[in-house]
């Protein structure tokens, strides 16, 4: 892997959740519980504008959601790589770690990403993008690289931080973008196809990568499944297949697709279910996701995806959501 830092964090306590609806918000302006404790969160508009982008969200045991979040901009201009809510009903709770920091901390100038989690019995495995400096850019808005994927471990119920632990994952392609159950799927930029392409690797000891035709001990011979995606996106199982919902085209296009299939390496069958407003030419859209443990009372699926612009005038940054038939 390029640049890989072995570490290992370890800590008890590291995390701070706000438990009831009642209690004062640990960001400011940026604690959404405006309905009464169990209360339904059953609308689009019960979903709150989060102060971060990517959105990925996460089922627990207990019917707690975990919601994860990349870089967010707190109510008092604080700026956080990292952040996420609980929720529970329609009151959604910070996460963050001590002193209103990264509920994942950086380290030697390396911070992190979350990207999705699977639970596994008592605790919570996050896949966080390992984030450092790009030194084939020379400073800009795109001097970062992904140099490692490892996994924040989360005690359940309490949402405790309990250490990071390496994985056998490259950072290209990048996987830990998704994962289902035992598989998780990783993107690369793929300019052939206009976007992004998604591969996916089987975890288990040693971790086996899908080649096209069957599973392979080496990452190097691991076969694109869907082109012409995005970097992130989600997937589930909720209709009893597999089904990933993402951008279509990364950035180049307004469509948000979902692909399915009843294998986790394919062949998989696409359709396009939304199209995403823009207000100006510098704005594009990016990293849909969609969220079936939600039930709207609508009967139809949850879907968010992020806006952001290539300038540095104003712009409704973060997830925006929609609803589509098939929930």
């Amino acid at each position: 892997m390029v640049g890989t830092l072995r570490r290992a964090i370890a800590g008890v306590g590291l995390l701070s959740l706000l438990a009831s609806c009642d209690d004062p918000p640990l960001f400011p302006n940026h604690e959404v519980c405006d309905q009464q404790p169990g209360a339904p969160a059953d609308d689009v508009a019960d979903f709150p504008r989060f102060p971060g982008d990517g959105a990925q969200s996460v089922p627990l045991p207990d019917g707690r959601v975990l919601w994860l979040l990349g870089d967010s901009i707190l109510g008092d201009g604080k700026f956080v790589h990292n952040l996420a809510y609980v929720q529970t009903g329609a009151c959604f709770r910070p996460l963050a770690g001590p002193d209103r920091t990264e509920w994942i901390p950086s380290r030697s100038g390396h911070f992190y990403w979350p990207t999705d989690a699977v639970v596994e019995q008592d605790v919570v495995r996050v896949y966080a993008l390992e984030v450092g400096p790009n030194t084939s850019v020379d400073g800009g808005a795109f001097d970062f690289a992904v140099v490692d994927v490892d996994v924040a471990i989360l005690r359940l119920p309490d949402l405790t931080l309990l250490r990071m632990e390496e994985t056998p994952a490259t950072a290209d392609p990048i996987y830990g973008a998704m994962a289902e159950g035992q598989y998780v799927y990783g993107t690369r930029y793929d300019p052939a196809h206009v976007g992004h392409s998604i591969f996916v690797a089987r975890t288990g000891s040693p971790w086996t990568y899908w080649n096209g035709v069957t599973w392979d001990p080496d990452p190097a011979a691991a076969a694109p499944i869907i082109t012409g995606a995005d970097a992130g996106g989600s997937i589930d199982r909720a209709t009893g297949q597999y089904r990933i919902t993402a951008k279509v085209n990364s950035i180049f296009s307004s469509e948000i697709a979902q692909w399915t299939s009843p294998n986790p390496a394919g062949p998989w069958t696409k359709k396009v279910i939304a199209s995403v407003p823009l207000h100006n030419q510098d704005e594009f859209s990016y990293f849909a996701t969609s969220h079936p443990e939600q039930r709207l009372g609508s009967g139809q699926l949850l879907v968010s995806w992020n806006r952001n612009t290539r300038t540095t005038g104003p712009v409704d940054y973060g997830p925006h959501y929609l609803s589509v038939p098939g929930g």
